[in-house]
């Protein structure tokens, strides 16, 4: 039986991309707040996230 699910790193990654883009020029880095901090972080863990699903999903199609 064939694997029908999708691979949605890439959109994990670009979603990310966007949020980022978005957010990251209104950013005073002169007087940083712990939010910006945190959200910047939680964005950087989201982006891995989409990197480890292609990673992950690439090493499976190489053992096919």
């Amino acid at each position: 039986m064939e694997n029908k699910r999708r691979n949605n790193g890439g959109v994990i990654i670009l979603m990310g991309c966007i949020i980022l883009g978005i957010y990251f020029p209104k950013i005073n880095f002169e007087k940083i707040r712990t939010v910006d901090i945190g959200l910047l972080a939680s964005l950087a863990v989201f982006i891995s996230c989409g990197v480890y699903i292609l990673i992950k999903s690439k090493n499976n199609r190489q053992r096919q």
